[in-house]
C-alpha cells in the first residue's frame, strides 16, 4: 500500500513540474510575441519601411545590393573569409539598411 501510495505522489509530482514547466514555456513565447508587436499588432519588421540597401555577399565578398535588386551596386574588397563565423551568418541572411549614411557606418564595421 506504501509503494502504491509513493508511485501515485511520485506521478502526480512530476506531472505537476511538467504542467508548470509548459505553462512557462508558452506564457514566455505569449510575452515575446506581444513584445515585437505594434498597437496595430503587426510584427516590428514589418511596419518599418522597406530599406533603401541590403549588404550582403557576392562571389565571397561583401556586397550592397539596392533593396529588392538581384544584381549588387557595389562590391568591397572585403572577402567574406576573413570575417567571423557569425558576421558570415548574418551577411548571408542579409543587413537591412535604411539610407546611405546607415550603409556606410554599417560598411565600417567590415572594413579594416
Amino acid at each position: 500500500m506504501k509503494k502504491t501510495v509513493g508511485k501515485v505522489l511520485l506521478t502526480v509530482g512530476i506531472s505537476a513540474v511538467l504542467v508548470v514547466a509548459i505553462s512557462s514555456a508558452s506564457f514566455g513565447s505569449d510575452i515575446s510575441k506581444n513584445q515585437s508587436q505594434n498597437p496595430q499588432g503587426q510584427n516590428a519588421a514589418e511596419s518599418v519601411s522597406e530599406p533603401a540597401y541590403i549588404i550582403g555577399i557576392y562571389k565571397g565578398y561583401v556586397a550592397v545590393y539596392k533593396y529588392g535588386i538581384d544584381k549588387p551596386v557595389k562590391i568591397t574588397d572585403v572577402p567574406v573569409s576573413t570575417l567571423t563565423q557569425g558576421d558570415t551568418l548574418i551577411l548571408a541572411k542579409g543587413i537591412r539598411v535604411a539610407d546611405e549614411d546607415e550603409l556606410n557606418k554599417r560598411l565600417e564595421d567590415y572594413v579594416d
